[in-house]
């Protein structure tokens, strides 16, 4: 997964997607980080930066990689997740670009947490407070249990 994969695919995207209105690929900087573990990606629309998390493009592969590299595009000309966001995600997915508002999963999964009623599971990379006793399942309201992952 080089880094030159991924500006051809930002250019290949701002074209399809974007009809070059983002910044050129020499004014814009993508780079992996090894220290994301809670994210798959990040992006800086003022540094022009975008930031993808090396354990997931590891754990999820190419064309997941892809997909966040799109979504952190976005992010290059709208800030959060609200309404102008969606419209531009479902255009996108109209035009067959591969984008959506949430990661598949977790790059590093330390705990987990299990429901006791539906057996629903809950993948966190950080430990609940109180070992999730005060949390319940989203599901069936169940009280969860906790694993550490190693």
């Amino acid at each position: 997964m080089e880094i030159s994969k991924l500006y051809e695919v930002y250019t290949e995207y701002n074209k399809r997607f974007f009809n070059n209105e983002l910044p050129p690929t020499n004014l814009v900087t993508i780079e992996y980080s090894n220290r994301m573990s809670t994210t798959a990606g990040l992006c800086y629309p003022h540094e022009r930066l975008i930031r993808i998390s090396y354990p997931y493009a590891e754990k999820y592969g190419w064309e997941e990689t892809k997909s966040v590299l799109l979504h952190e595009m976005i992010h290059l000309q709208i800030r959060g997740h609200g309404e102008a966001f969606m419209r531009k995600m479902r255009d996108i997915q109209a035009k067959g670009g591969n984008v959506s508002r949430y990661s598949k999963g977790r790059a590093k999964v330390n705990w987990e947490y299990v429901c006791n009623d539906c057996g629903i599971r809950y993948e966190r990379s950080r430990r609940l407070k109180y070992g999730g006793r005060h949390h319940t399942c989203g599901v069936c309201n169940g009280k969860l249990r906790e694993w550490r992952v190693i």
